[in-house]
């Protein structure tokens, strides 16, 4: 399984860094398409953020067949919330916003997230790269692998035997 990398405004060792943290974790190849500028409907004005979810319809829509992801350096939200680090659409694409994350190791753990939601994984409750994290401090404080459990529902929903990490 492949999964197409866009950006925006991303710095190119974060880039590198993430795919190869993608290879390692999540043995998928990875394949980086380059820039996409956000649509501007996304924009709300009165915010001074992108809605998340017309981020993603974008995405859905601009991207070809298989599963991508789009990073960029914008802000983002979704209904009900402040702010979000990243959204997802299963067995499709996700957004992930670096503009909360201060390092790249923040920022490829939640690359590792979102994916996570795009190949069918759910929030995990243990400390694994799938916890759900509504703040910096929570994202600090989750792992940036997966769980024993993660790794077997990960197999089973992709069909791979081996979703071990290679150092």
């Amino acid at each position: 399984m492949e999964i197409s990398i866009f950006t925006f405004r991303i710095n190119r060792q974060v880039v590198d860094e993430i795919a190869k943290r993608i290879k390692s974790e999540l043995n998928l190849k990875v394949s980086e398409v380059g820039e996409l500028k956000p649509c501007e409907e996304a924009l709300n004005n009165q915010r001074g953020q992108y809605d998340a979810n017309a981020l993603i319809s974008f995405l859905d829509t601009f991207k070809n067949k298989g599963i991508a992801i789009w990073i960029l350096p914008c802000d983002i939200y979704c209904q009900g919330f402040n702010f979000v680090f990243g959204i997802a659409k299963p067995y499709s694409c996700a957004v992930l916003s670096t503009a909360r994350l201060n390092t790249v190791g923040l920022i490829r753990k939640e690359a590792i997230h979102e994916i996570g939601h795009i190949l069918g994984l759910t929030h995990c409750k243990e400390p694994c790269v799938m916890a759900y994290s509504n703040s910096l401090p929570e994202v600090m404080r989750k792992s940036d692998e997966l769980c024993e459990k993660c790794r077997r529902r990960l197999r089973k929903l992709t069909g791979k035997h081996d979703t071990s990490v290679q150092k």
